[in-house]
């Protein structure tokens, strides 16, 4: 799952319980741009280790 998310005003708690449902739903790599929120990013770095990808404008993507 990729893009921007604007997840800028939700607390860590709030972003706990959406990384859990994102898990829950089978996402395995993740990855957001900077309109997700710094705070934000550094929660799903947490959360996904080194199945998170940065993004941003320029990068490309292959899917496979």
């Amino acid at each position: 799952m990729f893009g921007g998310f604007h997840l800028l005003q939700k607390s860590e708690q709030e972003m706990n319980a959406i990384i859990g449902e994102m898990k829950g739903l089978g996402v395995q790599r993740c990855g957001g741009t900077h309109c997700t929120g710094e705070a934000q990013i550094a929660l799903f770095k947490r959360a996904f280790g080194a199945d998170y990808f940065d993004l941003g404008v320029g990068y490309t993507i292959v899917i496979r």
